[in-house]
């Protein structure tokens, strides 16, 4: 399983002005991508720029969706906020790839911030990036790290049939991404689920070496995804909560179906947390159970030999006044029989008391 990213870059930022735009995001290349398409409810138009200047201006029944592939041109993304009247802080939250998933209402625009994790296909295991989204009136811009092609899918829907699409406008477009991120999650559930199946099932056989380390990197991994998506409760319902132009009615609606995925995403963050604190309890239980057995066993060993020790130290002195030593068969009969009798004796004991 990939190893998921943690916070770079952050000290840099100490002492900048607010909106200093500082990229953070290590999948880009440093290229940026922009894709620009046009929803006219009869088909989609798509276009492909280098530059931000290049964009075509949408018609005003028309519902645009620009989507900006990779981070790490501070110039073109200063350039984008520019030409759409972006925040400068706006801005360097899309350049911070590591910020809590967030809603931001700024008069007829919002500005939403999620962290996207998914299985990739290739290579199996959970990979990790931020998009954000801004909509403003008829737009809808999506910035992606790396991986814009996730979301082909919901292009390819709105091409076929565009009816809710312009019923909804952009706010529509809007949901559908979210909506996509968050079914992307229970996929990683679902990934998550066979990791604790297949460790459930080494714990009650013989544990290999770093069986332990295993577990802690699948906590810390499930910690991070824990600690990005357990705040979609909150900004759903401050997404909820909004009235007016910025969300109509309808598209509320289906916000909602994704309010109640994501609340059995909370319950299944509860639950495999608990798992995985079971998990680890379960080893340290089973490990000091193997511990004690060992130590039963030597117990034991050292019981039965005591009384042979002290049998072997009296008579291996060399005291010169000792009767039974001038006994014809003290030897072969008493002493030996001492020898043997007496582990016989304990390891009947034993086995009466259920010990072995």
């Amino acid at each position: 399983m990939a190893m998921l990213r943690l916070p770079k870059h952050i000290k840099a930022k100490i002492g900048q002005s607010p909106g200093f735009l500082i990229p953070t995001s290590e999948h880009s290349s440093g290229k940026i991508n922009i894709y620009q398409f046009l929803f006219n409810g009869k088909g989609v138009q798509k276009f492909t720029w280098n530059k931000p200047s290049e964009m075509v201006e949408p018609a005003a029944s028309e519902i645009c969706w620009i989507a900006i592939q990779g981070l790490t041109d501070t110039k073109t993304l200063t350039d984008i906020g520019d030409r759409f009247q972006m925040d400068s802080l706006i801005i360097e939250d899309i350049a911070n790839t590591f910020q809590r998933s967030k809603l931001q209402v700024d008069n007829d625009s919002l500005f939403v911030v999620m962290q996207m994790f998914y299985i990739e296909d290739a290579d199996p295991g959970i990979r990790h990036e931020q998009v954000s989204f801004y909509r403003h009136r008829n737009y809808l811009i999506s910035f992606h790290e790396q991986n814009f092609a996730l979301f082909h899918p919901v292009l390819r829907r709105q091409e076929v049939n565009q009816t809710r699409l312009q019923k909804g406008g952009s706010e529509y477009l809007l949901y559908a991404l979210l909506d996509m991120i968050v079914d992307h999650y229970f996929a990683v559930f679902e990934f998550f689920g066979q990791q604790f199946d297949h460790l459930d099932e080494q714990i009650t056989g013989r544990l290999e070496p770093g069986f332990l380390d295993k577990i802690y990197t699948l906590r810390k991994n499930f910690h991070f995804f824990h600690k990005h998506i357990s705040p979609l409760l909150d900004l759903w319902h401050d997404l909820l909560s909004l009235e007016g132009s910025l969300l109509k009615k309808s598209t509320k609606q289906y916000l909602r179906d994704v309010q109640d995925h994501i609340r059995k995403q909370h319950d299944l963050l509860v639950f495999y947390r608990e798992m995985i604190m079971n998990m680890i309890d379960t080893v340290y239980t089973l490990q000091n159970q193997r511990t004690n057995e060992v130590m039963k066993i030597l117990a034991m060993v050292s019981t039965i030999f005591i009384p042979l020790t002290f049998l072997a130290g009296v008579y291996g002195m060399n005291f010169s006044n000792m009767p039974e030593m001038k006994w014809p068969w003290f030897y072969p009969y008493a002493f030996w029989g001492l020898v043997l009798t007496i582990p016989v004796l304990l390891l009947y004991m034993f086995h009466r008391k259920k010990w072995l």
